[in-house]
C-alpha cells in the first residue's frame, strides 16, 4: 500500500494477542466496521484519502505488527481517528500511545459509543488523545480538518460535538444535530478494506440502513446515542450500495446490521420489491424487534431471500420484560418464532440473564426458553450476561435499580462477564446458569438448572403448545427446516 492516506481510521482490537485470540475476536465480531467506512465516505467526499486498519480482523498480532501497517498507510497523516466501544476502550488508549511513537505530530481523536458517553475519563487518562468526537462523526469531523488547515479562521469551541483539554480542565462544545437525510451520506468505500482477513470471499455485505431506535429498553444505549428518532436510507439508495459493492458479482450474502430493519413496512415492501427488479440472486438476514413480525411481513422477507431473523428475546418472563421496558411478552416472541418458521426463516434468539429484575426463578424460564428453542433445531439461541454500558438508563440508575457493581473495569463489560450483582442474585449464580445452557445442558440434555425446576411449568405449557404448532406446519409441508 502506498503512502498516500492523509487520514487513517481504526478500529481496535489488543495489540498483543496470539493468533488463536485473534481468531477468536475476529469470529465474535465478524462484520466490517460499518461506523468507519461511512466516515471514511464522507472524507473521500470532501477530498481526503483516508486508509482503514482493521485490527478486529487483520492478521496483526503484535504492536510492531500495527506500527509497521500504519507505516504502510500513511507517512505524515493529518489525523488518526480510532472508534471506541466499551470493551475496546483500553485498547484505544494503548493504540494511542503506539500511535503517537511513530507519528509524534499527528492529532489523535477517539469517537464512537464509548467515547461518545465517557469522553471525560477518556481525555483525563489517555496522555496521547488530543481531542474526543461526540455522537454522529461525520460532519464533526470535516469541520475539525478545516479548523487543521485555517486554525485562525475557526474557533474550536465553534465546532459542535467535540470535547478537548483546557486550562480549565475538560471542554464540551455543543451536542451536534443529528443528520436527518441518510441518503445525502456518500457510499461506504468498501474497497478500503479488500484486502484485509476479513475480504469478502464468499461475497457477504454488510449494510447499516437505519440510525434511531423507538424502543426504550434500558439495557441499550443505541436510544442514547442515535435518538429516538427513527432515520433510515431510501429502499433506492439501499439497492445502489448493494450493486455498487458486488462490483458486476450476481449473487451474494448480506446482512443488514440495524436493530429494527423491518420496523417500517412501506420502506420494506418497496425494498423487497426493488431487490426482485435487479435479478440479484441475494440471501439476507436481519435484525428485528419481535413485535414487528407479522405473517405478512414473514412472507414478504422470505420470497425475497431472507433466511434468518434475529430477534431480541431477552426473557422468558413476562415481569422482566416489563422491568426492562421491552414492551413485549413471552407469548409475543413464541409467535414471532413460529411465523418466522412457518415462512422457512431462521430465528436468532439472543437472550440476556442477570436483568436487575431477575430471580433465580425468571433466570430458570430464560434458559429454559433458550434450550426449547436450540434442542428442537427451531434456531439458534444466544445466552449472554446483562451488562450496563455507559449511555443506557441501567448503568446511570444504579441505586434505583438495586445494583451492585463488581467492577468498573470496562474491558469485563463485553456481555460474557458478571459485572454487578443483586439481592436476589450472586456473579456463581450466572455463572452457573451459563455453563448449565453453554455446556452442561449440550453433553446431557436432560440435565436441568435447579434453581427453581417448577418455576418453568406454565412456560413449558405454552412452549409445548407452540411446538405442536410449529410441527403442524411441517406436516402439512407449509414451512421447512432451516439448517443451523
Amino acid at each position: 500500500m502506498s503512502c498516500s492516506a492523509d487520514i487513517v481510521l481504526i478500529n481496535p482490537a489488543p495489540l498483543r494477542c496470539s493468533k488463536r485470540e485473534k481468531a477468536i475476536r475476529s469470529e465474535r465480531t465478524r462484520y466490517r466496521p460499518i461506523g468507519l467506512l461511512t466516515i471514511a465516505g464522507h472524507l473521500l467526499a470532501h477530498g481526503y484519502t483516508p486508509a482503514i486498519v482493521d485490527l478486529q480482523h487483520e492478521d496483526l498480532t503484535s504492536k510492531s505488527d500495527f506500527q509497521r501497517r500504519l507505516c504502510d498507510s500513511a507517512s505524515a497523516p493529518l489525523l488518526v481517528g480510532i472508534t471506541v466501544y466499551t470493551d475496546t476502550c483500553q485498547d484505544a488508549l494503548a493504540i494511542a500511545m503506539a500511535v503517537r511513537e511513530v507519528f509524534p505530530d499527528t492529532v489523535i481523536v477517539l469517537g464512537g459509543p464509548h467515547a461518545s458517553f465517557c469522553f471525560r475519563e477518556l481525555l483525563v487518562e489517555g496522555d496521547q488523545v488530543d481531542l474526543v468526537v461526540r455522537g454522529e462523526g461525520e460532519s464533526t469531523i470535516v469541520e475539525f480538518l478545516e479548523y487543521l488547515s485555517n486554525p485562525g479562521s475557526l474557533d474550536l469551541s465553534a465546532i459542535d460535538g467535540l470535547a478537548f483539554r483546557t486550562h480549565n480542565g475538560i471542554a464540551c462544545t455543543r451536542d451536534r444535530r443529528r443528520c436527518t437525510n441518510l441518503d445525502c451520506l456518500p457510499l461506504p468505500p468498501h474497497h478500503l478494506i479488500a484486502d484485509s482477513a476479513e475480504a469478502d470471499a464468499d461475497r457477504e455485505l454488510v449494510l447499516m440502513s437505519s440510525r434511531g431506535c423507538p424502543g426504550r429498553c434500558i439495557f441499550c444505549a443505541s436510544r442514547a446515542l442515535s435518538g429516538n428518532r427513527y432515520r433510515s436510507h431510501s429502499p433506492e439508495r439501499l439497492i445502489s450500495e448493494i450493486l455498487l459493492t458486488l462490483d458486476g458479482a450476481e449473487s451474494a450474502n448480506l446482512s443488514v446490521l440495524d436493530d429494527t430493519f423491518l420496523v417500517d413496512h412501506a420502506r420494506l415492501h418497496r425494498f423487497c420489491e426493488l431487490l426482485g427488479q435487479v435479478g440479484l440472486r441475494i440471501k439476507w438476514t436481519c435484525r428485528a424487534r419481535v413485535d414487528s413480525i407479522c405473517d405478512e411481513i414473514a412472507e414478504l422477507i422470505a420470497a425475497s431471500g431472507c433466511w434468518s431473523v434475529h430477534i431480541g428475546v431477552e426473557s422468558g418472563d413476562d415481569l422482566v420484560l416489563a422491568a426492562i421496558a421491552k414492551s413485549t411478552t413471552v407469548r409475543a416472541a413464541c409467535e414471532a418464532i413460529f411465523v418466522l418458521k412457518k415462512h422457512g426463516i431462521r430465528p436468532e434468539c439472543s437472550f440476556i440473564i442477570g436483568h436487575h429484575a431477575d430471580s433465580l426463578a425468571s433466570i430458570e424460564r430464560t434458559v429454559c426458553f433458550a434450550k426449547w428453542v436450540r434442542d428442537n433445531r427451531y434456531g439458534l439461541s444466544v445466552v449472554r450476561i446483562c451488562t450496563p454500558l455507559p449511555g443506557t438508563r441501567l448503568i446511570e440508575g444504579e441505586g434505583e435499580y438495586g445494583m451492585r457493581f463488581l467492577t468498573r473495569n470496562w474491558r469485563d463489560y463485553d456481555l460474557l462477564n458478571v459485572v454487578f450483582e443483586t439481592p436476589l442474585f450472586t456473579a456463581q449464580d450466572i455463572k452457573r446458569a451459563q455453563y448449565h445452557f453453554e455446556v452442561e445442558s449440550v453433553l446431557d440434555p436432560s440435565a436441568t438448572l435447579g434453581f427453581c425446576d417448577d418455576s418453568c411449568d406454565e412456560l413449558r405449557e405454552l412452549l409445548d403448545g407452540y411446538a405442536n404448532r410449529i410441527g403442524a406446519i411441517a406436516l402439512m409441508g407449509c414451512g421447512h427446516e432451516s439448517s443451523l
